[in-house]
């Protein structure tokens, strides 16, 4: 209890941390996206002037000073925790990147289902646009020729180069801030 009003008060005899306080109770301290640096807290570095803002905001909500709400859910590498992740597609077969999105269409004169492009290669005539009905899409690989209904998914960090499936990406709670109203006058 002592330790939690000393910190308190160190928060609030900081002129920094008052004009952030005051700054932030109309709107909430939302985070913003840098390629580089991932989701920050722009204002909050301004006025504080430091780099350790997100342990300074976590430490003022443990103390019930702000109230934290959770503002996403981000998946970071799980390997360097760098949130510059690129997203790509591969065969679940092969592991071939040569994944392509088709559309499945029927002919309705001939019943044939699947890749049509001028003339059907069902019934081999030529094909009018009045006569075709988009019946869903699917995947299909290039280099070993299956139909895919759904690609295996994966990040690549752009930081350490390394290749993550959903199953061993990680994922960081990014939080916002808003001035704990009990404390407000």
């Amino acid at each position: 209890m002592q330790e939690s009003i000393k910190n308190w008060i160190k928060y609030f005899s900081d002129s920094k941390v008052v004009t952030l306080l005051n700054q932030i109770k109309d709107k909430p301290l939302e985070p913003e996206y840098d390629v580089k640096l991932g989701y920050h807290y722009p204002l909050a570095e301004e006025i504080l002037g430091s780099k350790e803002v997100k342990s300074i905001l976590e430490d003022m909500a443990k103390l019930e000073i702000l109230d934290k709400t959770l503002y996403k859910r981000e998946i970071v590498c799980s390997s360097c925790s760098s949130p510059s992740l690129s997203l790509s597609l591969s065969c679940p077969y092969c592991l071939s990147k040569e994944v392509y999105l088709n559309t499945l269409k029927e002919h309705i004169p001939c019943g044939y289902i699947g890749s049509i492009e001028k003339v059907c290669p069902k019934c081999n005539r030529e094909v009018k646009e009045e006569e075709i009905k988009v019946s869903g899409k699917w995947f299909e690989c290039k280099a070993c020729g299956r139909k895919i209904r759904e690609p295996r998914i994966v990040y690549q960090c752009r930081l350490c180069k390394r290749e993550h499936t959903i199953e061993d990406v990680k994922f960081d709670n990014i939080y916002q801030y808003t001035l704990n109203s009990k404390i407000l006058p």
